[in-house]
């Protein structure tokens, strides 16, 4: 899981990041980032630069900005992400509504609140997955058991991190926008997890060993795309 916190307040913000990292800590929950920001243009910047974060923590009152802005100019750029505010002031809780967040947040009265934002976002992304239609049998497929998707003759192939590939009849523009963001088009025919890439240089080479080819006119911008997802998790 990915979390951006965006407040002015760095003692908040290391308030948020202690309780965030014993909850998570306890529920076995090790696999995760939380990247900050005191200002709302550098967190825009970044996810318009491709960068994703499972779930965006904003502050509503900001130095010189509305947090409430931000997550309009986040909406606005295609972030359909998880959105939490977490402030002191309630009167801006129907202003927020417009964004669609997952909760509104009042600091000193938090009672599990947070923790419930934080269980909620990982709950999405375990429950996240691709319908697959073949004739009369539809599939589940969970988005971290998806390696790569092929387009080949008029057909999908999913390939799973089992070895399993599901077929299905489409074009890889029918299923990408029910993507996530760990999954790049990186090739008229290829979409790749990024979180199953092994290698990459004019092509990526999977941990299962395939290779997946990158557009070679696009080569540059694919690989930093790919280098941005993956510096976030380190």
């Amino acid at each position: 899981m990915k979390i951006a916190i965006c407040d002015d307040n760095s003692l908040q913000i290391d308030f948020f990041k202690a309780h965030v990292d014993e909850f998570l800590k306890k529920r076995g929950d090790k696999s995760y980032t939380l990247n900050t920001y005191s200002s709302g243009k550098p967190l825009i910047d970044d996810i318009a630069d491709g960068q994703w974060y499972d779930i965006v923590v904003l502050d509503v009152v900001l130095d010189n900005e509305n947090g409430i802005n931000v997550a309009r100019q986040l909406r606005k750029n295609g972030y359909n992400g998880n959105i939490a505010f977490w402030t002191a002031y309630k009167n801006y809780v129907f202003d927020a509504l417009d964004v669609l967040p997952v909760h509104y947040i009042i600091k000193g009265s938090e009672h599990g609140r947070m923790y419930s934002v934080v269980a909620h976002t990982l709950e999405d992304i375990r429950e996240k997955a691709l319908t697959i239609k073949n004739r009369d049998h539809l599939h589940r497929v969970e988005f971290r058991h998806i390696e790569y998707i092929e387009s080949r003759n008029k057909s999908i192939l999913v390939h799973c991190t089992c070895g399993v590939i599901h077929v299905a009849r489409g074009k890889l523009s029918d299923i990408e926008p029910h993507l996530d963001g760990r999954f790049l088009r990186c090739h008229q025919s290829y979409i790749v997890n990024m979180d199953e890439i092994k290698d990459a240089s004019d092509h990526f080479e999977m941990i299962s060993g395939d290779i997946v080819p990158i557009r070679q006119r696009e080569a540059a911008k694919i690989r930093n795309l790919y280098k941005n997802y993956i510096e976030n998790f380190e």
